[in-house]
């Protein structure tokens, strides 16, 4: 019963957002070449998860628990930070800083939970599965978003909403609420 949960969770995780990121984002100018660095890191997070999903044994009701929790809130954060934008966000390594930022819903509490949302549902699944695999594609994974971020962060900086995100960044962490 435990193998059919992590399965179930972990297809439906994927199934979410790999939709999401099809279908929620604008794709505008970005990176070509970090982004399709991204793009291959997601197939292999997902091709992994999912083969994971299919080998691992749960024997633990704690670690489906704790899997299932972190996917769900990951899953969670992420449609309702999509529902926040009143546009399509862009993609990440975007070459360009967006009109403006936002900095309520789930934003009063991370400048970027989107990624946010990505990590913890990759956590939940790295969890789920008991992947090693799927714990260091989480850190490769949390880097290249971090590098995301950063980028973002760079271009708004320089754009005529730099001084007000600069004291929204003093206020509020990257993907945690403590700047």
């Amino acid at each position: 019963m435990l193998t059919l949960i992590v399965r179930l969770a972990v297809c439906t995780t994927v199934l979410v957002f790999v939709t999401g990121m099809q279908f929620g984002f604008s794709h505008g100018r970005g990176l070509r070449g970090l982004r399709l660095l991204l793009g291959v890191s997601i197939l292999a997070a997902v091709v992994s998860a999912i083969r994971s999903a299919w080998i691992v044994q749960a024997s633990s009701i704690l670690s489906v628990a704790s899997g299932v929790t972190l996917s769900a809130l990951g899953v969670g954060l992420f449609l309702y930070s999509l529902s926040r934008h009143p546009t399509r966000p862009g993609k990440a390594f975007a070459g360009e800083a967006p009109a403006g930022f936002l900095s309520n819903g789930p934003y009063r509490l991370a400048r970027h939970p989107i990624y946010l949302s990505y990590l913890l549902a990759l956590s939940g699944t790295a969890l789920l599965c008991k992947s090693w695999l799927m714990v260091c594609l989480t850190v490769w994974m949390a880097i290249l978003y971090w590098a995301a971020a950063r980028m973002e962060e760079r271009l708004l900086l320089r754009s005529a909403s730099g001084t007000q995100y600069e004291l929204y960044r003093q206020q509020v962490g990257m993907f945690c609420p403590w700047p």
